[in-house]
């Protein structure tokens, strides 16, 4: 599946990271890869980042809760 990337900045406009939306393996693609990753994320970010050290939590949120969060 074709995805969407997307770029963060930080406030001086410097590009601090970018990924594809939806791709929570850090795999480069969106498939069925992702579901697992997703999962895991929406219930442990800590587990999350054992699994996906790489990888961001927050991707997983449309709104994220305060907490074990990595920016």
């Amino acid at each position: 599946m074709r995805a969407a990337q997307r770029f963060e900045y930080d406030a001086d406009s410097s590009l601090v990271n970018s990924f594809v939306a939806g791709d929570m393996s850090c795999d480069g693609v969106i498939n069925g890869f992702d579901i697992n990753g997703f999962m895991l994320a929406l219930q442990d970010c800590d587990d999350y980042y054992t699994q996906y050290p790489n990888c961001n939590c927050l991707h997983s949120y449309t709104d994220p809760p305060a907490g074990n969060l990595r920016s």
